[in-house]
């Protein structure tokens, strides 16, 4: 187990280097932390990046490329970095304190393959609903309910500015760069076959509204970067 301060921030890692905890001062940890295996393979929590999709696609499984692999790690004052390489591409995430409650996120990815790579990426952040009290997009919708029902859904938002984040003991903003926000609100009825028993929501910064590539592509040598913002209010 590994932990970053940054800031008024703490990042935790596993010994894989799987982001699974993050902490905001006296908010205290805001994501939801589950078991990341159980037999039937990994389990929603922490932050991953879902790249090249969420569901699979191609030759890419459910949750993208990434989530098997454990990447190269860097710490230098400030900053914290992690690597992936595949055989397609290549993806870096910087987490970095701009202020102490101020994190920027940047992720990176460029295709060093001969073949043009479809694409979607979904900045995939799960946070724990217990503490939610109130979530609020800037163009209109909100959410302050997040009792477990054993419902399942998710929707997809135009970006239209800061999503507010209301908890128990503090507020948050989350800012992107793209163009749509994904609102997945898992109230334990996720996975249908066999419901989960706990809640969790997802927030995500997503080039495409959806969860399987639809119209961008990579080119040979291509590069793509997505911008997240997160802030202590």
């Amino acid at each position: 187990m590994k932990e970053i301060p940054l800031g008024n921030f703490r990042l935790e890692c596993d010994a894989r280097g799987r982001l699974i905890q993050l902490s905001t001062g006296a908010m205290g940890p805001v994501l939801h932390r589950a078991p990341l295996e159980d037999g039937g393979g990994f389990q929603p929590g922490g932050w991953d990046e879902c790249f090249p999709t969420i569901e699979a696609f191609e030759d890419s499984p459910v949750m993208g490329d990434l989530i098997p692999l454990s990447p190269g790690e860097k710490t230098e004052p400030g900053t914290y970095s992690q690597t992936w390489s595949t055989g397609r591409f290549f993806a870096e995430r910087r987490f970095r304190a701009v202020t102490p409650s101020h994190l920027e996120v940047t992720f990176t990815a460029r295709n060093h393959s001969p073949q043009p790579l479809r694409f979607l990426w979904a900045s995939h952040a799960i946070f724990a609903s217990g503490p939610l009290r109130r979530i609020a997009l800037s163009c209109g919708p909100e959410w302050t309910d997040f009792a477990v029902d054993g419902t399942s859904s998710k929707t997809f938002h135009p970006n239209h500015g800061a999503m507010r984040l209301d908890f128990e003991s503090g507020e948050m903003s989350l800012e992107t760069d793209q163009p749509w926000w994904g609102v997945w609100l898992n109230r334990g009825g996720w996975p249908a076959a066999a419901p989960a028993g706990f809640a969790c929501v997802g927030l995500e910064a997503t080039n495409t509204a959806a969860d399987s590539p639809v119209n961008a592509t990579l080119a040979p040598g291509g590069e793509f970067t997505g911008l997240i913002h997160l802030k202590i209010l």
